[in-house]
Formats: C-alpha cells, structure tokens, sequence
C-alpha cells in the first residue's frame, strides 16, 4: 500500500495564524487602553491650562486702577494667551472681560464642570479628525482659585452680571428672562459689519427716525467706539442731542447715573413745553 503524507492547511488557516491575529489583537486592545486615558488626560490638561493662563492675565488688570484697560495692553494680554476673548467672574465682583474688536464665530464649547472621562476622550479623537483650526470656548473653574470662573454661558444672570444695584439686576434679569438669546446674537450677526474701511459695504437703505433723539456714549466704550458716532444724524429726520460722558463704558446708564438720569429728566421737560 503507498504510503501517503498528512494534509497540513495553509498558513492563513494554520493555528499559528490565528494565534499571530490574536496576539496583534490584544496588544492594540492594550495600546489603545493605555493610550486613550492618556490622550483624554492630555486634553483635559490642554484646556485647563488655559483657564490658568487667562486667570493669570486677568490678575494684572485686577491690580489696575478703575479705568479702561489701555488697548495696546488689552491686545497684549490676549496675544499671550492665544485667546481672543477672557471673561473672569468673582463672587464679590462683576464680570471683567478683555476682547479683541471682532472675535471670531466659535466652533465648539467645552464646558470643564460637566466633561467626563470619555467626553474627554472623544474630544480628544475630534480634535485629532480636524483638518483645520477651531475657536473653542472653555468655560470652567479656575484650578488654581475655585471662586474665580471663566467662559460665562449667555443666561439671564450672566447678562446682568454687569449691574451693581441688586434690586436693578433683579428687573434685569426678570427682563432677559423673557428675552430670546438666539434673536438677539441673530441681530447682532447681521448687522455687525464683517469688515471695515474701504472693503466695507455700503449700509441698507432704512426709513430714518422721525421723533427727536436724546443719545448718551461714554467715552470709555469698548463695544462701540467713539467714531462710529459720526453719521448717526443722517438716519434722524428730526433733531438730535448727544451727551458725551469721559470715563463712562459700555454701560453707561450705570457708570454715569446722575448725570443720565438729571439730562433725561431736563430733555423730557424741554420737549414738553
């Protein structure tokens, strides 16, 4: 009788394929389970580390006199930080905040009080997807003071973070309670101008006012600057009266009370008689 040789299966279907595919198997399930925790780490390191960096920015305009941040430092402070905007909170205090005139539209919110371990994580793997660079805005505690926080959310209490009279905020807030935030960062989207000087674009054509108008601007303003104030006569049919308040912001209503509400008082008796 010949004598005939064993059948051996190929290499593919052989046992030491199939232990080779196991073993690479376990080793990337090890990798990948020693090397996500530390890719989350690493971001959750990231983002707190410039939660740091604009609170330690922010201590050098604390130890400032009450007066308008000049813009140069303004500009400064967020060059080094690689910030375009820093919003800081206190318990005691309201809201200080630097800005650059027209920050971008942001990409993403991180929010470091509700992030977990595997949000972190799949951040992390986002992030690494992106095939361009994302404004993100991070809102969280300060790791070095628990009382400090950044990156406020838009709500009622936040927007009337700014007034320092407890029974006025209380109206304030009543009042954005009832507001749509969508409408109004909506308006402001579009109408803030998208460029300047000469690429601007030339203004809609609207019916003007037809009633007198009693206009206030502290000098201060960082929001809407002083300039802009020229022109605002061609949109008026009838008279204007512009007060202009040096040391007064954005806010003026507060920064300048008296003399807003003695002039408005005076205003409307004027045009009663």
């Amino acid at each position: 009788m010949a004598e005939t040789s064993p059948h051996r299966p190929g290499f593919l279907r052989s046992l030491s394929f199939r232990l080779l595919l196991l073993t690479v198997f376990f080793v990337m399930l090890a990798e990948f389970l020693i090397w996500a925790p530390s890719v989350a780490r690493y971001r959750k390191v990231y983002l707190e580390e410039n939660i740091v960096r604009g609170h330690l920015s922010m201590i050098a305009l604390e130890t400032m006199p009450e007066k308008p941040v000049a813009k140069a430092l303004e500009q400064a402070l967020l060059f080094h930080t690689s910030a375009y905007s820093i919003v800081l909170d206190r318990p005691e205090r309201r809201s200080l905040m630097v800005s650059k005139d027209m920050p971008p539209k942001v990409d993403l919110v991180v929010d470091l009080r509700q992030e977990s371990f595997f949000g972190f994580i799949e951040d992390a793997f986002v992030a690494l997807s992106q095939t361009r660079n994302r404004v993100i805005r991070v809102i969280g505690i300060s790791p070095k003071d628990p009382k400090v926080f950044f990156g406020n959310p838009m709500t009622a209490q936040t927007l009337s973070s700014w007034v320092t009279d407890p029974a006025a905020r209380k109206h304030y807030v009543e009042a954005f309670a009832r507001s749509d935030f969508d409408a109004m960062l909506n308006y402001y989207k579009a109408n803030y101008p998208t460029t300047s000087g000469a690429t601007a674009p030339a203004p809609p054509s609207l019916p003007k006012v037809k009633a007198p108008v009693l206009m206030f601007h502290g000098l201060d303003d960082r929001a809407l600057h002083r300039n802009g104030l020229a022109g605002t006569w061609d949109w008026l049919e009838k008279d204007l009266t512009l007060v202009t308040v040096p040391g007064a912001g954005h806010f003026v209503q507060q920064d300048a009370a008296e003399l807003v509400t003695s002039t408005m008082k005076w205003w409307l008796t004027m045009r009663a008689r």
